[in-house]
């Protein structure tokens, strides 16, 4: 046998590397596959941040911008750049940009499975059921309507010879019923609608309505590339038996092996568990890849039966979310833009069918499933806000859309105008809900324990929010709370509320800090923290987390604050804040805040360093009262009181009242201005 030619083997060039050298050799910048990749996805990623900047500012979810930027890099805008497509977009470039955002999809619905949170299932199931299955059967019974016309009027002969009208109507069904799950709860938690019944009623319908979708895409598919009747009948039988084997047994034996080796409480999961999950999205994407229906559908099977126990969703969720939802993502919405091209919605047939189709889209959503919630017992206002949040279809209606042009089931002029119905319906969702259903109408604040300033020390408990910003936060609230616990009658209580908010609305891993809260609390170390040292002091303690934006945090302070009934909100104030969120935080706070004394805690001995109050070195403890009014203004005198009377103190204390519409509040307002500026 003849020897291979190792040293012309040697010197044939990478694929994807040039071994040519570099700018100095004269190449040019683009001379390399792997160097025209990181140019492409370089100005994806810049240019749909670049718009969810402006987008943000409307409230709208990063979908949006990250669709648009695709487009806007597509054929249909920047595209008619002479030479923009040729040089940066070249077609020989294009597998290796559909691959990696093949695999950046692949990774995402092993996320979305995550996300998918099957115990809200039973939450009202039989509402839930009918919502659902409303949502499901009238648009995709009106979209089928509508789908004959577009069969007719926008594909081409050749085409419908290719693609039956079964397949194009089964195809179309899916598309019109869709609801897009993810992109809903970043609405829900955007708008504080995740706590109320409109908001669960909806994530659950949605969740129903995802798994229903999606096996009804998997059943199109099945049917499209299998060619005849018995082969697509294999298909589906065989994914069936395989969603089943993954969902029942291999479910099983993962909680099993979870609660033995990372017990029932939340540990670190190791590198070999990670390497062993990863390995489970690989094999069983290419399993349902290998069956004939498409890679995605085993990554999202195995997203919904890894284990939900302690906190590992939220940990896989947030060590995965950024590479996928920063860097991978958005080359798919790019490869997806680049196939749209908005110029054949230009004549009036194809225009008349783009505005049908949203027509038929929203009505059917929106009818349908506020009809369904009316009579389930909801009142018309939250029956149409149900229909119009299940009306978002975002992110995974493109995924649709793309795996039916890349099967040739659409062509492009029905999937330009099926990615404008898509954004529309995604862009209304927001100022709709907002201006259908505003706070006013939401869920009703449980009636807040009457606060009662007794002249009995005897009998006086004390009910205390604390603000947990992290970890940090507790050594600082620990002096002050011993405090309060002994500067209470033998026969009072000492009851403390610690509240964390996660304000990165972007994230999967803060969309699960609602949908799966009791896991959250359970698992969260700042709250394990704060419940420990409650025990410790003998207080009674209870926790809560919210996601939200960092302007609106004082908005749930005081939510919390009035429904448990509180006395005082203590603010623990760090030296540092660099980054500002500290300050943004108190201040929304302080202007939001109309149910309880709040006070800002500086505990000065932490920082090393001495506070200037009048000029005077001052080396302890600072409790500034600044929410005033006739009612926290004996509030906050009681507090002094006690604490000042308190004989275990043995350290410097200094308690700054802001009292509103007396003579003294300009000077203690430059005291408090002088304490809190020596850390600002």
């Amino acid at each position: 046998m003849a020897e291979p030619n190792l040293m012309n083997i040697s010197h044939h060039p990478t694929h994807f590397v040039s071994t040519e050298g570099g700018i100095f050799t004269g190449k040019g910048v683009l001379n390399s596959p792997l160097s025209l990749f990181l140019v492409q996805a370089t100005i994806i990623i810049s240019l749909s941040r670049f718009i969810h900047i402006f987008l943000s500012r409307l409230r709208q979810p990063r979908v949006i911008a990250e669709i648009i930027g695709g487009i806007c890099l597509g054929p249909s805008v920047l595209g008619n750049i002479p030479g923009f497509t040729e040089i940066i977009f070249p077609k020989s470039s294009l597998s290796t940009l559909s691959l990696v955002a093949s695999f950046g999809l692949v990774l995402y619905m092993f996320l979305m499975g995550l996300e998918l949170d099957t115990g809200i299932l039973l939450k009202g199931v039989k509402r839930v059921s009918i919502i659902s299955l409303a949502g499901i059967i009238l648009p995709g019974i009106l979209g089928s309507a509508v789908s004959y016309g577009m069969y007719e009027y926008l594909m081409e002969p050749e085409r419908q010879k290719l693609t039956p009208f079964p397949s194009f109507l089964l195809f179309t069904f899916v598309a019109m019923a869709i609801t897009a799950f993810p992109v809903l709860a970043r609405i829900l938690t955007e708008k504080k609608l995740l706590g109320t019944t409109v908001g669960l009623m909806t994530i659950s319908a949605a969740a129903i309505d995802d798994i229903c979708a999606w096996t009804l895409l998997a059943l199109s598919i099945s049917v499209i590339n299998a060619g005849n009747p018995f082969t697509a009948a294999y298909v589906l039988f065989s994914i069936t038996i395989f969603a089943i084997f993954l969902l029942v047994p291999v479910r099983m034996i993962l909680r099993k092996a979870f609660e033995k080796f990372l017990g029932s409480r939340h540990k670190m999961l190791t590198q070999m568990t990670f390497a062993m999950i990863f390995v489970m999205i690989f094999l069983c994407a290419w399993t349902t890849e290998w069956i004939g229906v498409h890679a995605i559908f085993g990554a999202f099977l195995v997203g919904i039966i890894i284990p939900r126990m302690g906190g590992i969703t939220v940990e896989l969720t947030h060590k995965l979310e950024d590479l996928v939802g920063i860097a991978l993502l958005p080359l798919y919405f790019a490869s997806s833009g680049l196939k749209t091209r908005l110029a054949l919605l230009n004549d009036w047939t194809t225009a008349f069918f783009a505005v049908l189709v949203i027509i038929v889209a929203c009505s059917g959503k929106i009818i349908g499933c506020s009809l369904a919630a009316k009579s389930s017992g909801f009142p018309w206002r939250e029956s149409l806000s149900i229909g119009i949040l299940m009306n978002t279809k975002g992110l995974v209606e493109l995924i649709v859309l793309n795996i039916g042009v890349d099967a040739g089931v659409i062509n492009e002029r029905i999937f330009a105008v099926m990615v404008v119905m898509a954004l529309v319906t995604t862009f209304m969702t927001s100022p709709i809900i907002a201006y259908v259903y505003p706070p006013k109408y939401q869920i009703e604040p449980k009636a807040p324990r009457k606060r009662i300033i007794s002249t009995n020390e005897d009998v006086a408990d004390q009910h205390i929010l604390l603000y947990l910003k992290d970890n940090d936060s507790i050594p600082l609230l620990a002096n002050i709370l011993q405090m309060f616990r002994g500067s209470l009658p033998s026969s009072g209580r000492l009851f403390l509320n610690g509240f964390k908010a996660f304000t990165d609305m972007d994230r999967s891993s803060a969309i699960m800090v609602t949908t799966q809260s009791e896991r959250i609390i359970e698992n969260d170390s700042t709250l394990k923290m704060f419940q420990f040292f409650g025990k410790l002091i003998g207080a009674i303690t209870k926790s809560f987390i919210a996601t939200t934006r960092i302007n609106d945090i004082g908005v749930e302070v005081d939510r919390i604050a009035q429904n448990e009934g509180c006395d005082l909100m203590l603010l623990p104030w760090q030296q540092n804040d660099e980054t500002g969120d500290q300050r943004k935080a108190v201040t929304s706070i302080l202007d939001s805040a109309h149910h309880a004394t709040v006070g800002i805690f500086v505990d000065n001995r932490l920082f090393g360093a001495d506070a200037i109050v009048n000029g005077t070195p001052f080396n302890g403890i600072t409790l500034i009262f600044a929410n005033a009014g006739s009612l926290n203004d004996r509030e906050a005198f009681k507090i002094a009181c006690q604490l000042r009377s308190h004989v275990k103190i043995r350290i410097p204390l200094t308690i700054v009242h802001l009292r509103s519409g007396t003579a003294n509040m300009e000077s203690d307002l430059i005291k408090a201005a002088k304490i809190l500026n020596r850390f600002l």
